[in-house]
């Protein structure tokens, strides 16, 4: 095997650069190409990226993805049935960079199937997730792995939410202060809400994929990753935002109404939740289900009547959490054992949505009339431009006629001109 010589490397991404700078992406690729065939050592980490209808954003996300400073890895892009133009996309990749990406085509099965499938053709020791909508820094990979190495199961990372429209920021998850990451049952009872539960800021061992499927329906990660954290027997967090969420995107299951049908698979999330997370830490387990389902009645007061009866269903172990009473006896989280507590819920969640309504029509009502205003100015502008030209043609006007009665012939002919009125008025 070639040894690989980082002096040597650094010299093919400088090209690699100089080819982006220069626009030709097919270069560029073709260089990054040549170093995973010749400098990689082995596949260390699988990169999985399941695809469905995304052909706006794929290139970037898959550039962002080949674009990685770490080049021991392997991406499997799956092609979960995509109707538009994402798979030619995709397979116009794997063209370019043979060397170290893939694509699977199978029959469209929802974000989770296609996960599975991913994983089932993997050969890293550890596993990252990365939705096609999304991108991710050039560093993550190497970070998260860098932090793995150190006998880590799995590593997080921060996440930066941009808005698809303006590409601004619009929200951070950062490394929660509040949470002893040394602690693994800290670390769980805050897995499904604190620690968001999604995929795809994080790098997983191996083994720990295996622990639980994903979910079938709304909202896969959440019966999942709170279970890999389960098995984890260490859990660290880098202080970077490296995977940046795009949110606001027309067609996103985030995206998702208050009374869409799909947030019912919230309650499988959480009966599966019960059935795979490992026995050793259920009571961090039902102490994080508990909050979760408080957020989730907030975020979705439509199907109130159906999260609480998976409440009451599960009410015994709820009510002898020692977590649970604490945290309710210090008023860190609302008590659902109240049943008054439920209408209360949903009328602070109905004012919330009323002052937030209030405030963006307020705001566009405020736009408008800053618009009608900028274009009452520029119409004023206009009208006064037009006033100026008026007053210069008068002026020309007036100097024209006193140029003419001031000179000889004008004078000359006056007596003509009042025979000639004298005329039309006899004839008249």
């Amino acid at each position: 095997m070639i040894q690989r010589n980082q002096g040597e490397i650094d010299l093919y991404w400088k090209e690699v650069l100089l080819a982006g700078k220069k626009g030709n992406r097919k270069l560029m690729l073709s260089i990054i190409n040549e170093i995973h065939k010749v400098f990689t050592k082995s596949i260390k980490v699988s990169i999985i990226v399941p695809v469905y209808n995304v052909e706006k954003y794929l290139s970037e996300c898959l550039e962002s993805i080949t674009n990685q400073e770490f080049i021991d890895f392997e991406v499997i892009v799956v092609n979960d049935g995509t109707e538009d133009n994402s798979a030619e996309i995709a397979k116009e990749f794997a063209k370019s960079c043979p060397s170290f990406i893939r694509v699977i085509d199978k029959e469209n099965g929802g974000l989770g199937s296609a996960r599975k499938v991913g994983f089932e053709n993997s050969k890293g020791k550890y596993i990252s997730y990365v939705d096609s909508d999304d991108y991710i820094d050039r560093e993550m990979i190497k970070d998260l792995y860098n932090c793995c190495k150190k006998g880590n199961d799995i590593a997080i990372c921060g996440i930066s939410a941009f808005d698809d429209l303006t590409g601004e920021i619009i929200w951070e998850h950062k490394k929660p202060n509040n949470i002893d990451f040394n602690n693994i049952r800290d670390v769980i009872k805050n897995s499904t809400l604190v620690i968001p539960p999604g995929a795809c800021n994080k790098l997983f061992e191996r083994s720990l994929i295996n622990k639980a499927p994903w979910g079938s329906g709304f909202y896969e990660d959440l019966q999942a990753v709170p279970t890999f954290f389960s098995y984890a027997q260490k859990i660290s967090y880098v202080k970077k935002s490296l995977y940046y969420y795009r949110i606001n995107r027309r067609g996103s299951i985030m995206q998702t109404s208050r009374d869409d049908i799909r947030c019912l698979a919230f309650i499988e999330g959480w009966k599966n939740l019960l059935k795979y997370a490992n026995p050793k830490y259920k009571k961090e387990i039902i102490y994080a289900l508990y909050v979760h389902i408080i957020s989730i009645i907030l975020e979705f007061p439509h199907f109130t009547e159906e999260f609480m009866r998976f409440f009451y269903g599960n009410k015994k172990s709820f009510e002898n959490n020692e977590y649970i009473k604490e945290s309710i006896s210090k008023k860190e989280i609302e008590n659902l054992f109240e049943t008054k507590m439920i209408p209360d819920v949903v009328m602070k969640n109905e004012i919330s949505k009323l002052e937030a309504e209030m405030e963006i029509l307020s705001h566009q009502h405020k736009n408008s009339f800053d618009s009608e205003i900028a274009k009452l100015k520029n119409e004023n502008i206009d009208l006064h431009k037009e006033l100026e030209i008026f007053k210069n043609e008068k002026d020309k006007l007036e100097m024209r006629k006193n140029y003419i009665e001031s000179s000889f012939s004008w004078k000359l002919t006056r007596p003509l001109r009042k025979i000639r009125k004298l005329v039309n008025k006899i004839f008249e």
